[in-house]
């Protein structure tokens, strides 16, 4: 298989070998993905109710927490999961938690700027999401499923947007991959997100970082993450969209580092005027599978 083909079978499955034992050599990632998660046989279709319940005592606990994240793109704090799902605060709540992440199904993170104390959660299973987001409105809609259900599925824009959100998530499990390939292996950096949410009524945009890494080199490398099935092109507009989110970025954060900008894609950058002029560093697909 090709390393896209590859790439869209980990955002439906994930990397568990017993999901990856569900592919049958010489059919397409599309055409896998349809028999194991869009046909009733399928291993995969009902597959979540049962892993839960394999795994965890309370599974309607464990459930209403990962369903809650799930909605959120860019995770959630404690305090906002507490009040969304109306559980009660203390040891009980702490060691769910502490099972899903043990699990590897959610993961602790602290976003860019935020205290140490503000933990924030965030789903990191991909089956997980997929089901949550792709198999799981058909169960409850009784949606009836036709035979090449996700051959025209795979092609809508709602998939094309949603597999770039997941690829952001495969990006962070490569981030060494990603390190390597801009020569940042040897210098200390912190890797995460960060978000800009103005106050309701204000003049000021918003902005929002999918990844980047604060490197003790006086730099800020900020990386665009495009799940393009094309070469991605960068017209003017979006080039001055990117300048303005890396003032909003500096401006916010207080910094004079200097900022440089990469793009991470799912196939090339188209080389034009703007990419010479904005980009520093690009990094592939095809760069995420070195070791």
């Amino acid at each position: 298989m090709t390393h896209a083909q590859i790439l869209d079978l980990y955002i439906a499955l994930g990397g568990i070998p017993h999901y990856l034992k569900q592919i049958e050599p010489g059919k397409s990632a599309v055409q896998n993905i349809n028999q194991s998660c869009f046909t009733k046989q399928g291993a995969l279709f009902n597959e979540f109710s049962q892993l839960f319940e394999s795994l965890f005592d309370k599974t309607g606990h464990h459930l209403k927490v990962v369903c809650t994240i799930a909605k959120t793109r860019n995770g959630i704090s404690r305090n906002d999961l507490l009040q969304a799902t109306k559980l009660n605060s203390g040891g009980i709540f702490n060691k769910l938690l502490n099972e899903l992440e043990a699990s590897g199904f959610v993961q602790k993170f602290i976003p860019y700027g935020k205290s140490i104390k503000e933990h924030y959660f965030r789903i990191i299973d991909e089956y997980t999401m997929f089901y949550l987001k792709w198999i799981a409105p058909i169960k409850t809609k009784s949606i009836a499923l036709r035979s090449n259900y996700w051959h025209t599925k795979s092609k809508s824009a709602a998939w094309q947007s949603w597999a770039g959100y997941t690829f952001e998530n495969i990006c962070y499990k490569h981030i060494n991959q990603i390190a390597n390939k801009l020569n940042l292996m040897n210098i200390s950096c912190i890797v995460s997100s960060w978000r800009y949410v103005p106050k309701i009524g204000s003049m000021q945009r918003g902005a929002q970082i999918d990844l980047l890494f604060d490197r003790d080199d006086q730099s800020i490398t900020i990386c665009e993450i495009k799940y393009n099935d094309s070469d991605f092109v960068i017209n003017k507009q979006y080039a001055l969209d990117i300048l303005e989110k890396n003032r909003i970025f500096a401006e916010q954060i207080n910094t004079k580092k200097q900022l440089f900008i990469c793009f991470i894609t799912k196939n090339k950058l188209k080389d034009n005027i703007w990419k010479q002029e904005i980009v520093n560093d690009v990094v592939t697909l095809d760069d995420l599978f070195t070791t």
